[in-house]
C-alpha cells in the first residue's frame, strides 16, 4: 500500500496529486525494501512543506531514526524498536513522534526510546497504527505502555488531545468556547487514572452523540 516512484520526477508528481487531492500528510518510507534515493527522499520533504503539508516517516530503526532528522520530516509514525543513539535522539527533539506501542509489541527498547525522546523534548502524539492494531477508539493497552515509558496521565492526556491538534493545525483538542464540541465523557479523572480514557461513558463528535454504550476496559 504506497506509491512506487522510479525517480524523482514522479515522487514529486505523486505529492502533487496527493496534495491536490486533499491529503492531509505525506508519509515515506525508511525502513524495508525497495527505498527512494536520498536526493529523491530531500526534495520529496521540501515540495510536501512547499504545498503546506507535513511529512511523516516509516523508522524503526536507529540509522532511519537519524537519516529522517537530517531529512527534516516533521515526525516519526512510529516509535523506532532498536535502541536509539544519543545523537538520534538529540536531533530529534524538535520533531514529533506517534506512540504505536502496542501495535509493534510495547518492547523494552521502544518503551525506553520513548521515554527518552520525550525527554529530550520531542512532541509526543498518542496512536496505535490501527488497521496492524484492532482496537478501534482509545487502546488501553497503548495508554499502559506509554505509563511504562514515564509519561504520568497529565502527559497522556496532551498526547491524545491539544498536543496532536497543534501539530496537525486542528481546532479540536481543547474543551473552550468556539472549539467543536468533540468530546469524551468519563466516569472518572483520567489525569490520575489515565485508563479512563479507554472507556468512555459517551463520545460526541462536533456535538453529536455517537457511541452512548460504555466500553469494557
Amino acid at each position: 500500500y504506497g506509491r512506487e516512484c522510479a525517480d524523482t520526477a514522479q515522487a514529486l508528481a505523486a505529492v502533487d496529486e496527493l496534495a491536490d487531492r486533499g491529503a492531509a500528510v505525506i508519509k515515506i518510507s525508511l525502513a524495508g525494501g525497495p527505498r527512494l534515493s536520498d536526493e529523491t527522499l530531500a526534495a520529496v520533504v521540501e515540495r510536501t512543506h512547499a504545498r503546506g503539508l507535513k511529512v511523516i516517516a516509516h523508522t524503526l530503526g536507529d540509522a532511519e531514526a537519524a537519516q529522517a532528522a537530517a531529512l527534516g520530516v516533521d515526525a516519526l509514525a512510529h516509535t523506532p524498536l532498536e535502541p536509539l543513539a544519543a545523537a538520534t535522539i538529540a536531533a530529534l527533539k524538535d520533531r514529533a513522534v506517534i506512540t504505536t506501542l502496542h501495535a509493534f509489541g510495547a518492547g523494552d527498547g521502544a518503551i525506553a526510546n520513548l521515554a527518552a525522546l520525550r525527554e529530550a523534548g520531542a512532541t509526543i502524539l498518542y496512536g496505535t497504527d490501527l488497521g496492524n492494531s484492532t482496537t478501534p477508539g482509545i487502546d488501553a493497552l497503548e495508554v499502559a505502555a506509554m505509563t511504562e515509558a514515564g509519561m504520568d496521565g497529565a502527559a497522556i492526556l496532551d498526547a491524545l488531545t491539544a498536543a496532536p491538534a497543534t501539530f496537525w493545525g486542528l481546532p479540536h483538542g481543547r474543551v473552550e468556547v468556539g472549539a467543536p464540541a468533540s468530546l469524551l465523557i468519563l466516569s472518572g479523572d483520567p489525569e490520575a487514572e489515565p485508563l479512563h480514557l479507554s472507556a468512555p461513558e459517551a463520545v460526541y463528535l462536533s456535538g453529536a452523540r455517537i457511541d452512548g454504550g460504555r466500553r469494557g476496559r
